[in-house]
């Protein structure tokens, strides 16, 4: 959307009253995966708008990014699955997750200490204490027989 609201404000300038029902159809054709009459319509505004540079370097952008993702952009399909189309969700749980433990003053990490405390704080916050308990002991016991035998 963010895209969207670029090319509106190239096409229609930001004080324009129709700017929002302009977004609002574009982002409704969009949910619908109609992403190609989306890029056909961005086209021929670069071709017969009178655009300054800011707004043919933001609508250029906007149909790059979409031309570049048209595998991403099935958004009808995937809402009729149930699938999320947004990254709000991931984009929060990382900062709740990772962010929150892993970037506190004076921690340095290796790549590998890193991915140790990432899988140990996933096994606290699912609460999977016992079962990771399970597994790490069985794994031991394998690993220390194996060097026995």
């Amino acid at each position: 959307m963010e895209y969207v609201w670029k090319v509106a404000n190239a096409h229609l300038g930001e004080t324009n009253q129709y700017r929002q029902e302009w977004v609002y159809q574009q982002a409704a054709l969009l949910l619908d995966s109609q992403h190609e009459k989306v890029l056909c319509g961005w086209k021929l505004m670069l071709e017969s708008e009178n655009l300054g540079k800011s707004g043919r370097y933001h609508i250029e952008r906007a149909i790059t990014y979409v031309s570049n993702r048209p595998h991403m952009l099935d958004y009808k399909t995937y809402l009729e699955k149930g699938y999320p189309i947004t990254t709000g969700a991931v984009e929060s749980a990382c900062g709740h997750f990772i962010k929150s433990r892993m970037d506190r003053n004076a921690m340095h990490w290796g790549k590998k200490g890193a991915q140790d405390m990432l899988n140990i704080r996933a096994i606290k916050k699912n609460q999977n204490w016992q079962d990771y308990l399970k597994y790490f002991c069985q794994k031991e016991q394998n690993d220390i027989y194996k060097q026995i035998a």
